[in-house]
């Protein structure tokens, strides 16, 4: 796995094979539960995974570490590629590998935007 911070996007990318997926996370600056926005970035192929079960698996992911590492993370915005390799399963690992990374204060690999 691979992971990147562009401004304020986390983003993990794990390829296993023919296996490929990415997943950028944003999160809320403070504690306010607000609605959590759900982004596809641009696909090459035909959509393959449903935003409403990534987004499903991410909040469990998040709810899952937060109860492990005793923490308060909630995500703002949610990206993924829809024609990614199916199993919205694998989100929920990502998610946590992001959270795990900032709460230990692993590094990212840092990317600026070009405007």
């Amino acid at each position: 796995m691979q992971f990147y911070k562009d401004s304020n996007v986390y983003k993990a990318v794990k390829i296993t094979g023919p296996s490929h997926n990415l997943l950028g996370l944003i999160f809320f600056e403070d504690e306010s539960q607000q609605e959590v926005e759900v982004i596809t970035l641009p696909v090459a192929n035909t959509p393959r995974i449903d935003k409403n079960e990534v987004r499903s698996q991410v909040l469990s992911g998040v709810n899952e570490i937060n109860d492990k590492l005793m923490s308060k993370y909630q995500v703002r915005q949610i990206q993924f590629v829809p024609s990614d390799t199916p199993s919205a399963e694998v989100y929920k690992l990502l998610t946590k590998e992001i959270i795990t990374r900032i709460h230990n204060r692993e590094g990212f690999i840092t990317r600026k935007l070009k405007r």
